[in-house]
């Protein structure tokens, strides 16, 4: 099962839109290339201007080792916006009941 790491990140409600710009470039440029990349998921919260990628990876491990590996490019796109980084675990998954 693979892990999911969710960064979280403080824009403010002025730099939102160029927020998620960045986040979507910069995954769908370099960090969709890891082959430990399975996806990801961008959200954002406009009244509070916060913003969130979560994606999922093989392990937090080969997450924390691409993005300590590359951080000076990472944080060149994304460190003005504060980020966070959260790993989780899955506690359970609910599926859709069927009729």
């Amino acid at each position: 099962m693979t892990q999911i790491v969710m960064v979280e990140f403080s824009p403010g409600t002025d730099r939102i839109d160029a927020c998620v710009a960045a986040i979507e470039k910069i995954t769908r440029e370099f960090v969709a290339l890891q082959p430990a990349f399975h996806g990801a998921r961008i959200h954002r919260e406009d009244t509070t201007g916060t913003v969130w990628n979560i994606m999922e990876w093989d392990s937090h491990q080969q997450f924390i080792d691409f993005r300590d590996g590359n951080a000076d490019r990472i944080g060149a796109a994304l460190g003005e916006y504060s980020p966070k980084g959260h790993m989780l675990d899955v506690a359970h998954i609910v599926t859709p009941a069927t009729a």
